[in-house]
């Protein structure tokens, strides 16, 4: 059975929610995501959330989840989580490695990510990239859209996902840079995370560091 079929879904406009796999990231994450599914449920009928998790956060995300609009499902299976994500119409993921495997899916998504400000501001001194998400670093653009600090809140992410959850040739776009990125890693026995891993190495080694402020785009931190 497919993932639609297994869960009843049918046709019904399929977004995945992943908050994070640490207790901290959850907490952080549910909350904005929660009301921004409230907001995506009100305007795109029948909309359907699954939840994929882990089992060390599982039962916090189930009591977080509870009272969401679009009937949401929590799953902990590794492989009903790949299927979720070949199944989807779009994610809201935090940022981490799971956006590699949703670019390796060719899953839209929208990565979203929130630390506070003290830690903004410390990682921001210390640290400047263009990109945070690990699919948009490899291809060196803006595959994914990023909402990150002041930008992870409701408003932003609803009017990033609603394209991707209304319109097949905004999803297209999407994945067509996906296979590009998809490429760029390769295929073989090596594991995603290493092969994202020596991707993100080449593309250091030969891209510069991007322009610092009064010179274009700062360090994610910023936003």
């Amino acid at each position: 059975w497919s993932f639609r079929e297994r869960y009843d879904i049918g046709d019904r406009p399929l977004l995945v929610v992943l908050p994070g796999s640490r207790r901290g990231e959850v907490i952080r994450h549910l909350g904005v995501f929660g009301e921004t599914v409230a907001r995506l449920a009100a305007a795109v009928a029948g909309l359907r959330v699954v939840v994929p998790t882990v089992p060390a956060v599982a039962d916090a995300v189930r009591i977080g989840v509870a009272g969401w609009a679009g009937e949401p499902l929590v799953i902990t299976d590794g492989a009903a989580k790949r299927a979720a994500f070949q199944a989807a119409d779009a994610a809201l993921a935090a940022s981490g490695t799971v956006a590699l495997e949703l670019a390796l899916a060719k899953c839209p998504a929208v990565i979203a990510y929130r630390v506070n400000p003290l830690t903004a501001a410390l990682v921001r001194r210390l640290i400047q990239v263009r990109y945070v998400a690990l699919p948009n670093l490899i291809a060196g653009r803006e595959i994914y859209p990023e909402r990150l600090q002041q930008d992870c809140a409701p408003g932003p992410l609803a009017a990033a996902l609603l394209p991707l959850l209304r319109d097949p040739e905004v999803r297209a776009a999407q994945r067509a840079g996906l296979a590009a990125v998809a490429a760029e890693l390769g295929a073989g026995s090596e594991p995603p995370s290493a092969r994202a891993a020596a991707a993100i190495l080449r593309v250091i080694g030969k891209a510069p560091l991007p322009p610092q402020a009064g010179g274009g785009r700062e360090g994610w931190t910023s936003r």
